[in-house]
């Protein structure tokens, strides 16, 4: 799977998706830190891409045109390492929700 992970949440996390085999990258490896929202959108579309985020924005975006999963973690501030064990946790769910055909999971 590949993913986009906003640039409200660590790079680290990018580094976990890509450590348990999915083709991650944070905005920050592709210049995108400090643009729009609808830029990031438009990244992720054109990869190919879900998004990772803690930005409810992009519900909006993903309720315009449904051409990107849009996951939204609901996970209040914490440390990275705790960030990633509760993602790690959630994962296999948001995973089934996508193979269910969920554009939009918000989790936490």
């Amino acid at each position: 799977m590949k993913l986009l992970v906003d640039e409200n949440l660590p790079r680290r996390l990018a580094d976990w998706f890509r450590k348990v085999g999915h083709e991650a990258k944070h905005v920050s490896e592709l210049g995108l830190l400090g643009q729009s929202d609808q830029a990031v959108w438009r990244a992720a579309i054109s990869q190919q891409a879900g998004i990772v985020t803690w930005d409810g924005d992009f519900l909006t975006l993903a309720g315009q045109s449904r051409n990107a999963v849009v996951i939204r973690l609901l996970i209040g501030n914490c440390s990275t390492p705790v960030l990633i064990a509760r993602v790690e946790q959630l994962w296999p769910e948001i995973e089934a929700r996508i193979a269910r055909g969920d554009l939009v999971i918000e989790i936490g």
